[in-house]
């Protein structure tokens, strides 16, 4: 799926030339917490990016981020099997099985999901330098309802629909046989529950307030709290760190971030030797009025299946989001965005909604 031109537009906009708005020395610019939302990613950390400025102590956020994405990908021989003019084929066992049988030594990925990922996030300062966070995701995976809607987006615009319209509309699918690997799911849990709970910690390295310069490191250790077998976690731990900058200046903010993750095990699908993941993201938020703000997002992620696969889910995923955010005294703001897959469009997920609500309460932030 391509860019739609609305957020090319707000991403290449040049708003710097404009007046200064009264009242946008408070403003407090972050990234927005979104990740890569295809299903195999899912069950590894996957840190989301964040402002280099620590919380003070005394200070506090609490945010709610919630995404929801559909996924259509897959090996392209798979998804182009012929079916009868006008019938959409349901995906089952008998159908990936005919399939590895007249594809032998072949790797096979489907994923065909619609995933609601909520993310709590409290964060605390413990120090002029210091803050440390815990993240409690909430997941649901279901067939979804906007398929029939991509479809026709797809259509209407010119842009393949990628065999989706040879298969039943709003199913959950999971497929992974690559080498010695065979997992297929052809249902979803369809509820609610609690995923791995990663804790954090941030650290100042750079503070320059005058200028609006802020340098930080970030570390970020992933415990097994969820269930593998209902796609909440990965079963083991995993550790992550990144470095962070980040430049404010009374109406705009630049935020840069990069960094590696280790993979623990995959528990589910033990024959599968997860690959390190490197990521980094770039935020851009321009204050239009003191009331709201645009905001464009770009990140960044290798595949942790690289090393399993030569097929399409080896590559990276490259994703743009794009959207508005709201503030509202004495400290809350709400973003809304839409996120969409660029390049690599059969690594990530399709189409992206994000809706995030942030909430900062102790002691005023330094002008």
């Amino acid at each position: 799926m391509k860019p739609t031109p609305v957020i090319a537009l707000m991403l290449l906009g040049a708003p710097a030339v404009l007046s200064s708005p009264a009242g946008a020395a408070g403003f407090s610019s972050r990234p927005a917490e979104t990740r890569e939302l295809l299903f195999p990613y899912l069950p590894f950390l996957n840190p989301v990016p964040e402002r280099a400025e620590p919380l003070g102590p005394g200070d506090a956020t609490l945010t709610v981020s919630i995404s929801q994405s559909n996924s259509w990908a897959g090996t392209e021989t798979f998804l182009s099997i012929p079916t009868p003019p006008g019938a959409r084929r349901s995906i089952d066992q008998t159908l990936i099985d005919s399939f590895i049988t007249a594809n032998p030594g072949s790797d096979l990925f489907l994923v065909d999901s619609e995933v609601l990922w909520t993310d709590l996030i409290l964060r605390v300062g413990v120090h002029e330098r210091l803050d440390l966070g815990i993240d409690i995701p909430i997941t649901r995976y279901s067939g979804g309802f906007m398929d029939a809607s991509i479809e026709n987006f797809h259509e209407s615009t010119g842009f393949s629909n990628d065999g989706r319209p040879r298969f039943e509309r709003n199913a959950f699918n999971l497929a992974l046989y690559l080498g010695s690997s065979s997992l297929f799911i052809d249902g979803s849990p369809d509820d609610f529950g609690m995923g791995d709970v990663t804790l954090s910690g941030r650290a100042s390295l750079h503070q320059n307030r005058f200028a609006g310069i802020f340098v930080a490191i970030a570390a970020y250790l992933k415990l097994p709290t969820g269930s593998e077998k209902d796609l909440r976690g990965s079963g083991s731990a995993d550790f992550s760190g990144q470095v962070l900058f980040t430049h404010q200046m009374e109406r705009q903010a630049y935020h840069l971030s990069a960094g590696a993750t280790y993979l623990g095990d995959w528990d589910l699908v033990p024959e599968i030797d997860p690959a390190h993941i490197l990521f980094c993201s770039g935020t851009y938020e321009f204050l239009m009025t003191p009331k709201w703000s645009i905001l464009g997002q770009i990140g960044f992620t290798t595949s942790p299946f690289r090393d399993a696969t030569d097929s399409d889910l080896a590559d990276p995923s490259v994703r743009v989001n794009a959207g508005f955010r709201w503030y509202f005294p004495p400290g809350l703001s709400i973003d809304a965005l839409i996120e969409e897959n660029l390049f690599y469009t059969n690594s990530s997920a399709d189409l992206g909604l994000h809706i995030g609500l942030s909430y900062r309460f102790g002691r005023p932030r330094p002008e």
